[in-house]
């Protein structure tokens, strides 16, 4: 009869657990879905700046040269 007892008592306990841990592992899967879709967003956008960075740069010394060169043109002709 303790036995029996026992053994009921045990399978109640370990069913708890595991609808506990279910739930937990439910509860952290979204958590770290949604930790690594911000991490990779940060990525992308870390990308996204550095493309930015070096087209601005690249348009600024294209301009500098025009601008250097219409200078020099003007600095001639006057001359």
């Amino acid at each position: 009869m303790i036995k029996t007892l026992q053994g009921s008592a045990l399978e109640f306990l370990l069913s708890v657990l595991s609808v506990f841990l279910a739930a937990l592992v439910a509860y952290l899967t979204t958590k770290i879905k949604r930790y690594l879709y911000l991490a990779a967003d940060r990525a992308k956008l870390g990308i996204i700046g550095a493309i930015t960075i070096g087209a601005v740069e690249r348009i600024e010394e294209q301009f500098f040269c025009k601008s250097r060169a219409l200078h020099l043109k003007r600095q001639h002709n006057l001359h």
